[in-house]
């Protein structure tokens, strides 16, 4: 008994489906990332997106004065994301003035923004990289890499 061949991307949507707290990772990295590559002016390079918790991105600035004017476009820019993304999870965001390095207070309160390694990376690119499906084949690179982070996070907090 045979069963009928699956494609990988319907394998890849049911998994998803059935995994809600992978799925919500995913659309959090993808919120995370959106953020980071805005091409508008007032945001690109004076800004960073660095975590996200209960519904609120986390963005550090790099001045209050551009903090007050962002928070004032803060509906416009949930907005923006949240239809990139086709979901409403994006509920508020947080403007940090100035960017903070190392501080213990971040990595306590937030999920700080861990990015895999370029080994990591491209190890992850190595397996997709025979799927031809170019979607499909981004997904599932998204997929690798926010389970390293997660991995990552989850021995962090072992620690």
């Amino acid at each position: 008994m045979c069963k009928e061949p699956v494609k990988i991307g319907e394998i890849l949507k049911d998994l998803l489906k059935k995994n809600r707290y992978l799925n919500y990772r995913v659309n959090v990295d993808k919120a995370i990332e959106l953020w980071n590559k805005q091409e508008d002016k007032t945001v690109n390079g004076k800004t960073k997106a660095v975590g996200f918790k209960n519904g609120t991105l986390i963005v550090h600035v790099n001045s209050p004065v551009l903090a007050n004017e962002l928070s004032l476009k803060e509906r416009f820019f949930i907005r923006k994301i949240n239809r990139e993304l086709g979901l409403e999870i994006v509920k508020k965001i947080h403007f940090k003035s100035g960017f903070i390095k190392n501080d213990r207070r971040i990595e306590e309160n937030y999920e700080v923004d861990l990015k895999p390694s370029i080994s990591v990376i491209k190890k992850a690119e190595e397996i997709v990289n025979r799927i031809k499906d170019e979607e499909l084949r981004e997904s599932l690179k998204n997929l690798i890499l926010s389970s390293y982070v997660y991995n990552e996070k989850m021995k962090k907090k072992r620690d």
